[in-house]
């Protein structure tokens, strides 16, 4: 997280780091669910993949962690997707990961969120 702050000019993105390390060693890994701050972490932190995504040509729809990628060729999408993810550090959550083929069986979400 320090280092994608730093990347995108946080000046206290060392600070931000050390408080996050402190949240660890008490047993919550990742920014932690629900505060405003960690969805503003979580943007800064991700801009950079939607960048990626973009440059790519990559339709994609983010709401903080979770992402749904659209059109074109969905396993090179994917592929881009987890590039851009494990150059900040991440990966995507298999877990809740799916591949949708026809938006009609979408149901209520679809989503790919990035988890360390």
């Amino acid at each position: 997280v320090g280092d994608a702050l730093g990347r995108v000019g946080i000046p206290t993105a060392c600070e931000i780091e050390g408080f996050l390390a402190g949240l660890e060693r008490i047993g919550v890994e990742g920014l932690p669910v629900g505060p405003d701050a960690s969805a503003v972490l979580a943007n800064a932190v991700l801009s950079q993949v939607d960048r990626t995504l973009r440059d790519a040509g990559v339709e994609h729809l983010r709401w903080v962690d979770d992402v749904v990628l659209s059109g074109g060729d969905v396993s090179s999408a994917l592929s881009v997707f987890r590039t851009a993810l494990a150059t900040i550090g991440l990966r995507p959550n298999d877990a809740k990961t799916r591949i949708v083929l026809d938006a009609r069986d979408l149901g209520s979400t679809t989503t790919v969120s990035g988890d360390r």
